[in-house]
């Protein structure tokens, strides 16, 4: 049964993203369609006219969200608390703070890129040099993609050439987490239904092992599979 680090806060009874929340272990079924976290039994609420972070319990209704925890802390956007860490999950949360892999996976290249077109439609690459190869200078020429590090850092996607000449990469001093949390999500709950939203590096992690073959850096397989 996977295990997943997660944040979780409770909706029902409670204004905007201000009910108290978690960050705790929370395990799932193999269809991802049902969590279990602190007795409960969650279904997702997808078919209800909810998006797939939501979820409601089983037993009584309520209803609950579940995403990856992030590492700006921003988890309650509105909520007048911090969430409550749970006592288990503490050495990995405080891990996953200092900027650590969760769950026992590696970390990422140095290089890893987030690159996403109009549509919010996501391409990882392992290196600079794989997305440069990969992408065609006219669309970058055009404006077609946004381009992120993992931890939010904006990269500067350029043709200096013009439509037909090279392709540049390079990181720049801006950071936007909030923007590249808010193209991750929308990537999930469109492209890869029945999965929780998970965060920047955990989605690029995700990413590169699926495809295994990270000089192509194009993760459709893995998004096509829902």
């Amino acid at each position: 049964m996977p295990r997943k680090l997660m944040f979780v806060q409770l909706k029902t009874g409670y204004d905007t993203d201000r009910g108290p929340s978690w960050i705790g272990w929370v395990d799932f079924s193999k269809t991802w369609n049902t969590a279990y976290f602190q007795g409960r039994t969650l279904r997702r609420g997808t078919g209800l006219g909810l998006s797939d972070a939501n979820f409601y319990d089983v037993d009584t209704d309520d209803t609950f969200w579940l995403s990856g925890p992030k590492r700006d802390r921003t988890d309650t956007r509105y909520g007048p608390n911090a969430p409550t860490v749970e006592p288990d999950a503490a050495d990995a949360y405080r891990a996953f703070l200092r900027g650590e892999p969760v769950n026992g996976t590696e970390p990422l290249p140095p290089e890893t890129a987030l690159i996403f077109d109009r549509d919010d439609w996501p391409s990882v690459y392992a290196s600079f040099a794989h997305a440069t190869n990969d992408l065609e200078a006219i669309d970058v020429a055009d404006g077609e993609y946004t381009a992120y590090a993992p931890d939010g850092r904006v990269l500067a996607l350029t043709a200096p050439d013009g439509r037909e000449g090279p392709v540049v990469l390079a990181r720049t001093e801006e950071f936007d987490a909030a923007g590249l949390e808010r193209r991750v999500t929308r990537s999930w709950q469109r492209h890869q239904p029945g999965h929780p939203p998970l965060g920047p590096s955990e989605t690029a992690r995700r990413a590169l092992d699926e495809e295994n073959r990270p000089r192509e850096g194009w993760i459709a397989r893995l998004l096509k599979r829902s």
